[in-house]
């Protein structure tokens, strides 16, 4: 995880406030000067894809139905 706010969220500098993602997350963070406080408000936007389904074949035998026999050879 990493902080992803680049500038100061206070009138004195330094960081309030953080944003923290993974970093492989685009993460976007806009740091707002509201005017009436000495403190700045974070707006943080980010991608959430989901990973696309993988689907797998697969081919069962019952128990039933295995020579043994054959197996062994």
């Amino acid at each position: 995880m990493t902080c992803k706010v680049n500038s100061a969220t206070h009138d004195c500098g330094g960081l309030l406030d953080i944003v923290a993602a993974r970093d492989k997350l685009t993460t976007t963070v806009e740091v707002i000067d509201p005017e009436f406080s000495e403190h700045r408000l974070l707006r943080s936007t980010c991608s959430l894809d989901k990973p696309s389904l993988v689907y797998e074949s697969v081919i069962r035998l019952s128990w039933r139905s295995l020579d043994v026999s054959e197996f062994k050879r």
